[in-house]
């Protein structure tokens, strides 16, 4: 299956390729428009302001919206149900409901004030974007009831990734494929360290079918977008209030020495296929 964004570790010229492509203008158009119509989505946010314009989302969601575009084409004349794990509250599964044919799009957090939220937009907007409260490690779905599950930056926060990785794949229907993205920490003490990035995709594959990753497009390299190079470009690209201190709870947490001073991480998108 091929794709205009691939899977792996973002380069610069990627990423600078993206975020100048018409699909990411459109999106960007439909996520300004989105946050001026319900605001009560934007008060909700404990993390940013505006998903889309955060150093890793700029190449996280027009990913995940190529994959589920390309798995739409080779599914086409089949209905195609889709959950989004670990959702929030922002945009982009209302971009999907409105800009794909999906049969359906659910959504998932653990934070169960996010249902008022939902029901106010799908009021607001005339749409149907589902929304469960739910633990990611006990889903609150059947068996092979969707064909896409897509998760965006939240595995990496997890310490039971396994137990959420059996989850993922026993709620997707056979031939369905897992969209999946997490930040790896480049400064020995943030979410997650390589290491421990290498361990989560492994289990991933191991877990599903196949992926279509290689070993060139796991490693970092020179070219390798990072959190540190993006700031020092547009520094409201950064999500941290405080850096520093992030930083620093990150090495208290590990209980580890950090190889530099503040935070930098990169971010991995790759596709996992269920037999």
């Amino acid at each position: 299956m091929k794709t205009t964004i691939p899977s792996g570790i973002p380069n610069n010229r990627d990423y600078a390729s993206v975020v100048g492509s018409d699909t990411f203008i459109e999106m960007e158009r439909f996520s300004r428009e989105f946050l001026a119509t319900h605001p009560v989505v934007q008060a909700s946010y404990g993390w940013v302001g505006d998903p889309l314009h955060q150093w890793s989302r700029q190449w996280e969601y027009p990913f995940v919206f190529q994959s589920i575009q390309d798995e739409l084409q080779r599914r086409v004349g089949r209905s195609t149900d889709i959950l989004d794990a670990g959702s929030g509250a922002t945009f982009f599964p209302f971009l999907l409901r409105k800009a794909t044919g999906a049969g359906s799009v659910t959504c998932c957090d653990y934070d169960a004030t996010l249902e008022p939220i939902f029901e106010t937009v799908n009021a607001e907007r005339s749409t149907d974007v589902a929304f469960r409260q739910a633990d990611l490690r006990a889903l609150p779905f059947d068996d092979a009831s969707f064909d896409i599950v897509y998760c965006v930056s939240v595995l990496e926060h997890t310490d039971q990734y396994e137990v959420i990785v059996r989850e993922f794949h026993r709620v997707l229907r056979p031939g369905g494929v897992l969209i999946a993205t997490f930040d790896i920490g480049l400064d020995g003490v943030s979410d997650i360290p390589p290491q421990d990035a290498k361990r989560l995709n492994d289990y991933i594959e191991s877990t599903f079918a196949r992926s279509d990753l290689t070993a060139d497009s796991i490693t970092v390299t020179p070219e390798s977008i990072t959190s540190v190079a993006l700031g020092a470009l547009q520094p409201s690209l950064l999500p941290w209030r405080y850096p520093l201190l992030s930083w620093l709870k990150s090495a208290w947490k590990r209980k580890a020495l950090p190889n530099r001073i503040g935070k930098n991480l990169t971010v991995l998108c790759a596709r996992y296929f269920r037999s």
